[in-house]
């Protein structure tokens, strides 16, 4: 059982004078500096991490309601593809996985469009889909509007 809470993207034009790769570079490092993810990231107030960000480096998310989440980074493919997943004892126990990523593209105006997902599966998520769309949702949200403004104008949700 698989069910997709949301998919979203993010398109970021880039300034004036910037190549495909300067901006590719400034919207891939804003993502993966997650330590930082509480100066853009309204959803999220602290993110800890065991290392640096590879592969394997386990990470708790603190959540702007006091909640945390922790989740470990499975994939990192250089100014292409960031994804974490969900590490927490429904996981261990293989009740629910969760799955969330990010795929950055560059297009020939030089624009970067960040494609985000976040795919929940397993025997519970049925019932953490229904229990938690609205939480899932506004996060998605918040996330969004505060990438968006971290950027400014050259950052347009599409």
């Amino acid at each position: 059982m698989m069910c997709d809470v949301s998919m979203w993207q993010w398109n970021a034009t880039a300034a004036s004078g910037m190549t495909a790769a300067d901006n590719l570079a400034r919207v891939w490092n804003r993502m993966v500096d997650l330590t930082a993810w509480n100066k853009w990231n309204s959803f999220v107030v602290k993110v800890e991490m065991e290392g640096a960000v590879a592969i394997g480096t386990p990470i708790t998310l603190h959540m702007y309601d006091g909640t945390t989440s922790h989740e470990v980074i499975t994939v990192l493919d250089l100014n292409k593809t960031f994804c974490y997943d969900f590490n927490e004892w429904e996981h261990k126990l293989g009740l629910m996985t969760t799955h969330r990523c990010y795929v950055f593209e560059t297009g020939a105006d030089n624009s970067v469009t960040v494609h985000s997902s976040l795919h929940i599966e397993g025997v519970l998520s049925s019932i953490v889909s229904w229990f938690k769309a609205s939480y899932v949702e506004n996060g998605i949200k918040m996330q969004n509007a505060s990438l968006k403004a971290s950027f400014g104008e050259t950052l347009h949700v599409v």
